[in-house]
């Protein structure tokens, strides 16, 4: 049996294809520069602010006490900093980088490292000097939204002050020295899905990046899965997003391009 814990939780990933250890920089409150109409983190009551050493107790309890009784055909994939928000904006993102590194080289060696970002710090010198140097010397890897592929599409999704040209131009900036992993949501809203032109842009923008010098080990074309909050987004059917994926293909030929349903991977 699981014991709760407040700053990690494993879950079941469909994209990591198998058991993920998830770690939240922010228990006591939702922390994000993006409002998401899709997000998943309901209202919850605030716990304690992170504390690095709480982070520590806790990994060493799940991987001392807890990892022992899983199954062993369910195999940690990764260790990854998510959560309640975005978790370059934490303060505590070095420390947690690090502890997350030390726990995985000690208890899970075959695990990677995963950091899911909105890509909106990823041109900040700084953030990006501490997340390259995590690439390079423990094996990161950098998870990057790309919610759109012009103004109004990224706008809707991520209702966000960070201009859109910030993003690009962080995932471009970050990517040509790292590669990254790029991540986008496909799903309606109010019932209205990308459309022909929105996807098209997407596929566009890709080419343009790629040929700029951007470096994508992948791009994951995923659906909504949970309901969120506001209940005004829902999964894209599956002929829909791989309809998506051939189209988004033929503009970054070499790159693969992985699509994601609500309950796991599609084969292309």
């Amino acid at each position: 049996m699981f014991t709760p814990l407040e700053l990690i939780y494993p879950v079941v990933s469909r994209r990591a294809g198998g058991l993920s250890l998830g770690v939240d920089l922010f228990p006591d409150r939702k922390t994000c520069n993006f409002d998401c109409p899709y997000c998943e983190i309901f209202p919850f009551p605030g716990e304690p602010p992170f504390r690095p050493e709480d982070l520590d107790r806790e990994l060493a309890e799940f991987f001392e006490v807890d990892y022992p009784s899983f199954p062993p055909d369910l195999p940690l994939r990764d260790l990854t900093l998510s959560g309640s928000g975005e978790p370059t904006l934490s303060p505590h993102l070095g420390s947690a980088l690090a502890s997350i590194r030390t726990a995985r080289d000690r208890w899970a060696p075959g695990a990677d490292l995963v950091l899911i970002t909105n890509s909106t710090t990823l041109g900040h010198p700084e953030t990006a000097a501490l997340l390259g140097r995590c690439v390079d010397e423990a094996g990161l890897r950098i998870w990057a939204k790309l919610d759109g592929g012009n103004e109004e599409w990224y706008g809707r999704m991520s209702r966000s002050r960070v201009p859109f040209r910030d993003v690009v131009e962080g995932i471009l900036s970050f990517s040509s020295a790292h590669a990254v992993i790029v991540q986008t949501m496909l799903c309606t809203l109010d019932g209205r899905g990308p459309s022909d032109a929105d996807l098209a842009d997407y596929a566009g923008l890709v080419e343009d990046v790629l040929g700029r010098g951007a470096r994508f080990l992948e791009i994951h074309l995923y659906t909504q899965a949970r309901p969120s909050p506001e209940g005004r987004t829902s999964p894209l059917p599956e002929a829909d997003l791989s309809a998506a994926a051939d189209l988004v293909s033929r503009r970054a030929p070499g790159v693969p391009v992985r699509v994601f349903g609500r309950t796991g991977e599609l084969s292309r």
